[in-house]
């Protein structure tokens, strides 16, 4: 009889135990979300940050880079693929540009050149159009220090030219 007494108290003990520790306790779930770090923020001189705080809120509105027609701003992977070394469609008047971005050249970059100039093709074609007010300086910058930078895709690698364009 001790015996089974003494089982019944240590499989009380581990059960009560479980019951403490187990993932679906409330007291484990609250101490479990204080200690899970949060994410670093978004380097704001990233395709990333670009994306989250500019292109996001000012370039892939509805109508505009929605994914309705290019560039596709709509996400980081999309704004890359159709901005670095991608061929633009609609150039100026003398066909300087090649590309929408080219790295470590805002010169050669028609996305900055259309969100810093008026008169790109047309008389009002500054970027964003969907509003009468431009992007603020710092966002500008921010642009221009990411292409200035080599424009590093998502990993921080830096892209190099399709053979098919030297």
């Amino acid at each position: 009889m001790k015996e089974q007494f003494t089982l019944f108290l240590v499989l009380s003990i581990m059960l009560a135990g479980c019951e403490l520790y187990s993932p679906d306790s409330t007291a484990d779930n609250r101490l479990a979300e204080t200690a899970r770090p949060s994410p670093p923020p978004l380097d704001s001189l990233s395709i990333a940050g670009i994306h989250k705080n500019i292109f996001a809120k000012s370039c892939a509105v509805n109508g505009c880079h929605d994914g309705s027609f290019e560039p596709n701003l709509t996400t980081i992977q999309s704004s890359y693929q159709t901005l670095v070394y991608h061929p633009i469609i609609k150039n100026n008047h003398i066909n300087e540009f090649r590309y929408r971005v080219v790295p470590y050249d805002t010169a050669a970059s028609v996305l900055y050149q259309r969100i810093t100039r008026c008169c790109f093709v047309n008389d009002d074609d500054r970027m964003p159009q969907h509003t009468d007010k431009p992007l603020a300086p710092s966002q500008i910058a921010n642009i221009a220090a990411w292409i200035l930078n080599g424009a590093p895709d998502m990993e921080g690698h830096i892209p190099a030219e399709p053979l098919a364009s030297k």
